[in-house]
């Protein structure tokens, strides 16, 4: 009766934290740390990102910057000179690419994270696309009159595709899918095209998106325009797993309360970590295989919940074995 009492106990606990209103906040927290740390998958992207007036800024971790491309070091990062920008346009013009996209574009991008990136704006009660949407449907060849939108849903586009959005316009990506594409310093570009070899790396840029960026951006932090039109073309789009899942797992939780008053508390303690473990790794396989994100706060909230009630819960106390005594022979 009392293992049963301990698993209602969970799942009414499990309930209440799922109403929570925090615990999307907390979910966002998870889901980034998730995105963060899974590296790209798939196939390379139609996109050249042209790094003008400094080395590479692509990094290890996408919210961290390159060292050397700090604005404490380069203090005129952000002001890149004319001449950079029109050695740039004269040597990438001569390959006739279907788009040339300059970052950053100088309005305002609030709210922009390494993960979460505006894809609409609204402008004078006028819904209008930001950057990287607009860049991906002059690449795509989409006019804007064959698209449309559904706020807090999706972006319809011809041929059945759609881009799921979040209430306020916004697209969840992965930061390190930026790494699918190509990626040149402006040196070695015009290098490369004052060579003109054959086979050479810049021959498929006409079937490219071509993206120039400085070394300093900023609005928004580094390669996240990069990241969302990878995501863009490549369709693959984050989502999260189905409500059935959360429950299947808070379920499973529920099951395991008999089995958790009865074992030590040592044993409590490090199957609780085994499980945290266990569920992070489940986590980061089916977000680098699928794209699709698994809950955090309700399933590990519960599973903890219910490994600090037993520990304090009281262990049932084992009855003595019956022993058999033998008696004496009565005395002669």
């Amino acid at each position: 009766m009392q293992r049963l009492l301990l698993a209602v106990v969970v799942l009414l606990a499990a309930l209440l934290l799922a109403r929570d209103p925090y615990v999307d906040k907390a979910d966002a927290f998870f889901l980034d740390w998730l995105l963060r740390n899974t590296p790209a998958s798939g196939d390379h992207a139609p996109l050249t990102v042209v790094e003008i007036g400094g080395s590479p800024t692509v990094e290890t971790q996408p919210n961290q910057q390159a060292a050397g491309n700090s604005p404490e070091s380069h203090p005129n990062a952000g002001a890149v000179s004319p001449l950079d920008f029109a050695l740039f346009f004269q040597g990438i013009l001569e390959f006739k690419p279907t788009v040339v996209a300059v970052e950053p574009p100088y309005v305002n991008l609030p709210d922009v994270t390494t993960t979460r990136v505006p894809l609409l704006f609204n402008y004078r009660g006028e819904v209008i696309p930001a950057f990287a949407l607009q860049a991906f449907l002059t690449w795509a060849r989409i006019p804007m009159s064959e698209v449309q939108i559904e706020i807090g849903s999706h972006i319809a586009l011809p041929g059945d595709r759609k881009i799921p959005i979040n209430w306020d316009g916004t697209l969840m990506v992965n930061p390190n899918w930026s790494k699918l594409g190509r990626r040149f310093v402006l040196n070695e570009l015009l290098l490369l095209a004052q060579q003109r070899q054959k086979n050479s790396a810049l021959e498929s840029l006409h079937e490219d998106l071509i993206l120039a960026r400085t070394p300093s951006n900023l609005l928004a932090p580094a390669d996240v325009f990069a990241a969302t039109i990878v995501t863009l073309q490549s369709n693959h789009f984050v989502r999260r797993v189905s409500v059935l899942f959360d429950g299947a797992v808070v379920l499973f939780v529920a099951l395991l309360a008999s089995r958790a008053v009865r074992a030590s508390r040592i044993d409590l303690v490090l199957g609780l970590i085994a499980f945290t473990a266990g569920y992070c790794l489940i986590a980061f396989t089916v977000m680098a295989r699928y794209a699709i994100w698994v809950p955090g706060l309700v399933p590990l909230g519960t599973a903890w919940l219910l490994g600090l009630l037993a520990f304090f819960w009281p262990r049932p106390k084992h009855r003595a074995e019956a022993t058999e005594i033998a008696v004496p022979p009565p005395a002669p």
